[in-house]
């Protein structure tokens, strides 16, 4: 017996009345692209109306069923450009240029998913919006992992206001979590579709398909439900962030390193006196370490012993480079207890344009590129990134011992590097940041809203510390506590704040620390098998 063709459904050949000629009429298409790049805008920080991301892709996935994949993939670029162009302004704070690269660079991806719309949705009513969902993230994973990875506005993040449904992401992470609204969307420009056809079969098939995207979102919710119900959180560490609120630009009246310590340095004891467990201070806030010069160390350390708590300190380290020339630098995060014990762990993923400059010497107007981030940042940025990553042992004084690693700024947002750390010892994470250089802009809440996935997935508890931006406590289930800061993004705060939170930890496991992205794998393993099917066709 013959294969079934993709034009049909259950041996049932698709209603062959076509599309309105409307669906192709270029301006229209463009009006579409438009129309989904705000969308999906509106569905993230700042302006956060989440329910626009279940619906988002629909217009361009109508218009672009029966356009050429070069169409297609022009159409879908032009709504990434929308969508990250203004998702992510902030990034032209630093580089103009930088900004377009990775703006172009990521509008890109939304038009290889463009390219594959026409290809998939030929596989039929019921196959097809599956097909699309597995598309999405198999090209979300690519760009989350390739020359480093950006993984910043997946579709997942914006459903944070729905905290049933993300507990979808301890099973396949942010990327199962994503799925959903492309597939939901997918049946929904389906059953447009059909409705416009007109005959009855395709009414029916309408009928079907709504019921289909219906029930996804009500079975990711039950899941949640159910998963949370099964989750029990016991008390942990009392641990203080200590918010200083530099303006690291300087805008603002600028601070010496000795005004910077010192306000430190007396919200610290603060938070000692105040009963805290573990002190953090932000990325970078304290005085720069060099293994060269072991006093640097004993000055911190010192600190720690006067506070009698111990401290996570965020700083800026060199290293000797082995075969000699310049030093490396390093953002590290150094762990100091006032019993001697010091450790530390490295930044792993740099932010580029930030904190390193990649395929630097094949920039177009480097010489103009460089000169715009040193006066605004004062320097080129040329850090190294790390290797360790140890679990720190946090003794307090009720005689329980915790383990915990530390992330800094950016390296919450990737979720295979918590893989590299003891899972089944670590008892939360420490995020160390500094939002200041992007303070009135949405990456501080977007960062954010990220970190909360790292928690889901793997079920531990998370503290973000930043200089400027979003301290705050989060819970293994997701939910978060901003911790308070009278507009945290307007600095300077008057002498900075000391904020406490007493950490809920949980013994539950996930299923995503367990196989990792298996689930966004399997995507692109669907995905390749299809269209290299389809060219087999050809």
């Amino acid at each position: 017996m013959s294969a079934k063709n993709p034009e049909t459904e259950n041996g049932t050949r698709r209603s062959s009345e076509p599309m309105p000629r409307f669906f192709a009429r270029g301006p229209l298409q463009v009006v579409a692209g438009l129309v989904t790049g705000l969308a999906l805008f509106v569905g993230f920080p700042d302006v956060s109306w989440s329910m626009f991301i279940w619906f988002a892709l629909t217009p361009l996935l109508l218009f672009t069923r029966c356009a050429s994949p070069r169409r297609s993939f022009l159409l879908w670029f032009l709504a990434g450009a929308i969508f990250y162009g203004w998702g992510l302004e902030w990034l032209f704070r630093l580089s103009l240029v930088g900004g377009v690269i990775v703006v172009g660079v990521m509008a890109g991806y939304m038009g290889l998913f463009g390219w594959c719309v026409p290809r998939l949705v030929r596989f039929g009513f019921f196959r097809s919006p599956w097909l699309l969902g597995c598309a999405w993230v198999a090209l979300d994973l690519v760009r989350s992992r390739f020359l480093g990875g950006f993984p910043w506005l997946s579709l997942g993040h914006a459903l944070i206001e729905f905290p049933r449904v993300i507990q979808v992401a301890d099973l396949g992470g942010v990327y199962l979590v994503s799925f959903l609204p492309v597939v939901f969307s997918g049946y929904l420009s389906e059953v447009v579709a059909e409705l416009l056809r007109g005959d009855q079969r395709a009414k029916r098939r309408a009928i079907r398909g709504a019921a289909v995207a219906v029930a996804l979102v009500i079975s990711a919710t039950i899941y949640g439900s159910i998963r949370l119900a099964t989750i029990t959180l016991v008390p942990g560490p009392r641990v203080a962030a200590i918010q200083a609120s530099i303006d690291p630009y300087g805008k603002h009246g600028g601070f010496t390193q000795r005004e910077i310590y010192l306000r430190h340095h007396g919200l610290s004891h603060r938070a000692a006196k105040e009963g805290a467990d573990l002190i953090v201070w932000s990325e970078t806030m304290g005085p720069r370490v060099s293994s060269a010069d072991p006093r640097s160390h004993d000055q911190i350390l010192a600190l720690t012993r006067e506070y009698g708590t111990p401290v996570v300190m965020g700083v800026e380290a060199t290293e000797p480079r082995p075969g000699g020339g310049d030093p490396l630098n390093y953002n590290r995060a150094v762990f100091l207890r006032p019993d001697g014990v010091i450790d530390s762990s490295d930044k792993v993923n740099l932010v580029p344009f930030g904190e390193y400059i990649p395929f630097r010497s094949l920039l177009p107007m480097k010489d103009a590129w460089e000169g715009e981030v040193r006066e605004k940042m004062g320097r080129i940025p040329d850090m190294s990134s790390g290797t360790r990553t140890p679990l720190f042992e946090l003794p307090v004084s009720s005689g329980e011992t915790y383990r915990f690693g530390a992330l800094i700024c950016y390296d919450s947002l990737f979720a295979p590097l918590l893989r590299k750390f003891d899972l089944k010892q670590a008892d939360f994470f420490v995020n160390l940041s500094n939002d200041g250089w992007y303070a009135g802009t949405a990456e501080p809440r977007q960062i954010l809203e990220m970190t909360v996935f790292r928690a889901v997935e793997y079920r531990v508890a998370m503290f973000r510390a930043t200089n400027l931006g979003y301290s705050a406590s989060i819970a293994p289930t997701g939910d978060y506590e901003v911790l308070p800061v009278p507009d945290p993004l307007r600095p300077p705060h008057e002498g900075g704040v000391a904020l406490t939170a007493e950490l809920l930890l949980t013994g539950a496991s996930s299923v995503y620390a367990g196989v990792g992205d298996l689930f966004a794998w399997g995507c692109v393993l669907v995905l390749l098998t299809v269209l290299l099917a389809g060219l087999r066709r050809k």
